[in-house]
């Protein structure tokens, strides 16, 4: 709907729409609206809550998917900002609920979801990228699948979180800290961290050989040698970002790689590091006299 505001007649209004059971109860979306009191939102989530059916040891919502602004991030579309007494009323939504385009995200409104009932939370938007620890705390409680562009992962209790959920949420995540990584590798899906920046904790190196195929991390510009050496026992070959590599450890322990290992992007080597792809017969690299020569710096 092409709704800047919602007046809360208008919202009332929307409980004659029909439930499409074959679509899990249909789909409505508002992805201009700008205008948005607490009276309005508690009078949709009134008109929309259809109730929860169980089937077996799934619970299927028979609300429709309620989205605010766009899931396609369209131009001019989205919610700036979260006001917690909105927030406090659409936390009460039986449905899939979606709050996109975000710029702001107060801890007030985070924790206002935290009681969010329905099976899915959607979020997106800058505000959503990186988050408070005050606002990963709450978002760690949401019963429900969490969807959510997270690019920085400082969170033990939302790592915890993510481990239990079966829904691709980790294909956005650039960096994990140390304390989340316990917590993050226990998930047991398809280990997608594909832009993560920089491996140096051998645990999640190592959770990456749960996967059917070899690492693949284009965005890569650092890792540590303890975590090639995990990485390297992956049976099948693997891709990494790196553009550099001034470590003659990680390049012996690349070089034992069992699948082989592509360096497509790699322009600047050591002296130590260069003798070591001569040597290699598992490194994949551009044409090693094209690659520049890092030295030590005067005085080290």
């Amino acid at each position: 709907m092409g709704l800047t505001a919602l007046p809360p007649e208008f919202a009332g209004a929307l409980k004659v729409i029909a439930t499409d059971t074959q679509l899990g109860g249909g789909f409505i979306e508002f992805p201009f609206l700008s205008e948005f009191t607490p009276e309005a939102a508690r009078i949709l989530v009134q008109s929309l809550n259809r109730g929860v059916e169980a089937r077996g040891y799934i619970r299927s919502s028979k609300s429709p998917t309620l989205y605010f602004g766009s899931g396609l991030s369209l131009p001019g579309t989205g919610m700036p900002t979260l006001p917690p007494d909105v927030v406090t009323e659409l936390a009460k939504y039986e449905g899939t609920l979606g709050l996109f385009g975000l710029r702001e995200f107060p801890a007030k409104s985070a924790a206002a979801l935290e009681t969010f009932p329905g099976p899915y939370l959607r979020l997106s938007g800058p505000a959503t990228e990186i988050v408070s620890p005050e606002v990963a705390a709450s978002l760690a409680k949401v019963a429900g699948n969490l969807l959510i562009p997270l690019r920085e992962l400082d969170s033990e209790p939302l790592a915890a979180r993510f481990a239990r959920q079966i829904t691709w949420t980790l294909q956005n995540l650039e960096s994990v800290s140390k304390d989340s990584v316990p917590a993050l590798i226990q998930y047991k899906q398809t280990f997608q961290v594909r832009k993560i920046g920089a491996l140096e904790s051998p645990e999640l190196a190592k959770r990456f050989l749960g996967n059917n195929y070899g690492p693949t991390l284009p965005a890569l510009t650092r890792l540590s040698p303890e975590a090639a050496g995990n990485i390297a026992q992956s049976p099948n070959s693997m891709l990494l970002g790196l553009d550099h590599l001034d470590s003659e450890r990680t390049a012996r322990a690349l070089s034992t790689a069992k699948g082989g290992v592509k360096l497509p992007r790699l322009r600047a080597v050591t002296p130590e590091v260069l003798a070591v792809l001569k040597e290699a017969k598992s490194i994949e690299t551009p044409a090693l006299d094209g690659l520049y020569t890092i030295l030590p710096e005067a005085g080290k």
